[in-house]
């Protein structure tokens, strides 16, 4: 009979022991990490009595790979729409929790004595509460329907992502053995820029090449496509220096946006759970009991500050953020235990060598304890509420009512300056981020590895390199440039006290983008700082003037924007029995009537420009009895004119507002949306009324591959394009550079005779 690997006999050991301690904790109605961990701990080298796992080597690998899985799978849990739909109340929660429980076990480990690299990385795992039992415990107390369990997940999101971070930082302290320097503001910067770059990679790539290939895939070609590009983001994030834990998520993240999110998960469970298992008996086979009862005091002083910092923290953090102290309680009640994350951090600290052996029992035997209390204290959280709101004084609670109605009722829409800045401060981080994570992409992984080819001789391979690398970057020039938004307009227009900051604002923009072409200069083609005009200049006037370029760009951006938003649109779709977007009902429609001292009277619609400036568009003009459809830009207005204008509900509200407070417009009817106004043309001779059609472009179309600009729907068709549809995603007032691409489903206002026009073409 042959030799039967060690690690057959140890992974048969470890999954019958695991399988029955989880049973027996089903038994107690108590989480199966528990069971995993007693399991770990009963096939440890510490029980005599009991057969002890043979080689710790493997199942160490196969932990690691366990960490790798449940990294991606919460990865396909979350998305950034997640993110955004988690509100500042989440936000302001999570930050104050981490920050003070994280500050709070570090001062516990200095008085403890446990050193500053233990202390800081006991701060670090303290801070993190468990999703896994968190969630248990809501279900398992039947809180679902509780209005507070929304804003609990959405610090559970938070946290998640900033035990990322935190990772990241606890590696670099431990690295460089040093709390503060460049060294972690450096690798902090350098993740940043290359989540981004994946982030838009992927989003990019994944959602178009796995709807190209769906008919191809069943089951099985899915999961392992998912588990090949899970894995492969390990290794990038191994590469670049990061942990496998962070390729893992963000592998997860990415798909998480697409359709498929829901099915890969479904097909990895399995492998988490068997992998999740190994990892967890991994956490218990290092515990040694001898130092928990060694340590005893420590565990249960620390257990205390744990439960006490977390609950103080975040029912501090609710309040502060508006949520009532009754919510506040009880979603702290759920969150007053450490887990996964935990064991991971304290898992890197042994790996890097920076913690001492006492402290991963020690923190192990924390989260059991922290575990069992969770239960109690959600069972405790009536009686609590209860208590605090018989001792606490009326003048506290006449404020805490203050707070949360305060931001109860803080006003929904912002300012204009407010929304300009959130659209300039998004667009200016996440273009410049995109460029210089390319640029450092570029710089660590591709240039080595194309010089060491040999292929060019000299300087050659960097003056290639950096020619390559242009083109990239050129493409992100103009929405990096792009300034000219409804928000900027209004402002620009409404005072003009907001002329010298929006303008200085311009040139901020104009500096980062001068910043981003100098680097691949400096770096490959070795021209000194004072000469980058040469480079600059002319580099941004051709990103900022060429059609090609800016044609390029546009469509990325709509495929990404549609890819992005594939999950999304897919469910809207689903839920509101749609099958596309109607555009007719996302466009608005407002009559105006010129007055009759304009100074616009005599004016063309080119020279107003209000396309451009407010991007809305004149769709008729009534004089006297005289219709004028889809007027040219050659077209004048004249003082009595009736002007009907199309565009979405702020442009058109911009648009109104400056009108009024010139004096030369007057609103002559109310707001209604496009599809309603094309209903309602009574009055117009039925040759004159509007119509609107959505054609789909087809592979063999002439539109297939042309820009706006050439395609036949003005001169040809007499049509105006309003909007396209690409991949569900909806694209209002496109520019004329846009590229229109295969079933993309296009919305074109015109008349009767552009009706008879598509029909000759045979598109209707």
């Amino acid at each position: 009979m042959g030799h039967m690997p060690t690690l057959i006999s140890d992974l048969a050991l470890i999954l019958l022991v695991a399988g029955l301690m989880t049973l027996l904790c089903k038994k107690l109605n108590q989480p199966s990490i528990l069971g995993y961990i007693l399991a770990g701990v009963l096939i440890g080298p510490v029980v005599d009595f009991l057969p002890t796992v043979a080689d710790t080597a493997n199942i160490t690998v196969w932990a690691d790979i366990g960490v790798i899985f449940l990294m991606f799978s919460l990865g396909l849990e979350f998305s950034v729409h997640k993110m955004s739909e988690v509100g500042m109340a989440g936000f302001v929660s999570a930050a104050i929790k981490i920050c003070g429980v994280g500050l709070t076990g570090f001062v516990v480990g200095q008085i403890l004595g446990m050193g500053v690299m233990n202390s800081v990385f006991l701060g670090g795992m303290l801070s993190m509460s468990s999703t896994m039992i968190t969630l248990k415990a809501i279900d398992d107390m039947h809180l679902r329907e509780m209005p507070f369990v929304s804003l609990v997940t959405g610090i559970l999101v938070i946290e998640d992502i900033a035990a990322i971070f935190l990772m990241i930082i606890l590696s670099t302290v431990a690295v460089s053995q040093n709390i503060s320097g460049l060294e972690l503001v450096a690798s902090l910067g350098q993740m940043v820029f290359y989540l981004i770059i994946w982030l838009v990679l992927g989003i990019y790539l994944l959602p178009s090449f796995l709807k190209r290939a769906k008919d191809l895939m069943n089951d099985e070609m899915l999961l392992v496509l998912a588990l090949g590009i899970c894995f492969s983001m390990v290794w990038l994030a191994n590469a670049l220096g990061f942990s496998t834990a962070l390729g893992a998520f963000m592998a997860g993240s990415i798909l998480a946006g697409t359709i498929h999110a829901e099915h890969i998960e479904h097909l990895v469970k399995p492998c988490k759970d068997l992998f999740g298992a190994v990892f967890f008996v991994s956490v218990g086979l290092l515990v040694d009991p001898q130092v928990m009862i060694d340590y005893s005091g420590s565990i249960i002083l620390i257990t205390i500050v744990a439960i006490l910092s977390i609950f103080g923290f975040l029912v501090f953090g609710m309040v502060l953020a508006g949520q009532s102290l009754y919510d506040a309680i009880y979603a702290a009640t759920t969150q007053t235990q450490i887990g996964e994350f935990s064991f991971i951090i304290a898992s890197l600290g042994l790996s890097l060598g920076v913690t001492s052996d006492f402290l991963y029992p020690m923190i192990v035997a924390v989260s059991v304890l922290t575990t069992f209390a969770t239960p109690y204290m959600v069972r405790f959280a009536p009686k609590m509420i209860d208590f605090v709101d018989r001792k606490l004084p009326q003048n506290i609670k006449d404020k805490l009512a203050l707070i949360q109605e305060s931001k109860q009722n803080k006003p929904v829409n912002d300012s204009d300056w407010r929304s300009f800045f959130k659209s300039y401060i998004r667009s200016l981080a996440i273009y410049s981020a995109i460029a210089i994570g390319l640029i450092l992409l570029v710089n660590k992984m591709i240039a080595p590895r194309v010089n060491s080819l040999g292929y060019f001789e000299g300087h050659m391979g960097n003056y290639v390199i950096g020619a390559v690398l242009y083109l990239f970057i050129l493409l992100l020039i103009p929405p990096l440039l792009r300034m000219r938004n409804s928000y900027f307009t209004a402002l620009w227009l409404k005072n003009k006290a907001n002329r010298i900051p929006l303008i200085l604002l311009v040139m901020v923009r104009y500096s980062v983008a001068c910043g981003i072409l100098l680097l691949p200069a400096i770096i490959y083609w070795d021209i000194p700082p004072i000469l980058f005009v040469l480079v600059v200049a002319p580099a941004i006037y051709f990103a900022r003037h060429s059609d090609r370029l800016s044609g390029q760009y546009l469509k990325i951006e709509a495929n990404f924007l549609a890819n992005f938003n594939e999950r999304l649109l897919i469910e809207n779709f689903q839920t509101e029995g749609h099958t596309h977007s109607w555009l007719d009902e996302q466009l608005y429609i407002q009559g105006v009537q010129l007055a009759e001292k304009s100074e616009m009277a005599g004016k063309t619609l080119q020279e107003l420009n209000w396309s451009k400036i407010w991007h809305v568009k004149v769709i008729r003009i009534i004089r006297g009895k005289k219709v004028i459809n889809i007027p040219q830009g050659s077209a004048k207005i004249l003082a009595g004119d009736v002007l009907y204008m199309m565009g979405e509900e702020k442009t058109l509200d911009n648009f109104i507002l400056f009108g009024e407070n010139s004096s030369s417009l007057k609103v002559i009817s109310d707001k209604e949306t496009l599809r309603e106004f094309i209903s309602h043309q009574e009055e117009v001779d039925l040759e004159q009324q509007l119509l609107c059609f959505a054609i789909k472009v087809q592979k063999e179309s002439p539109l297939n591959g042309k820009n706006i600009k050439e395609s036949p729907i003005k001169n040809e068709w007499f049509g105006f394009l309003i909007g396209i549809e690409r991949n569900l995603y909806p694209i209002v007032d496109p520019s004329v550079n846009m590229i229109l691409q295969d079933n993309d489903l296009l919305w074109i206002l015109g008349t009767q005779k552009m009706g008879n026009a598509l029909t000759h073409a045979q598109l209707l």
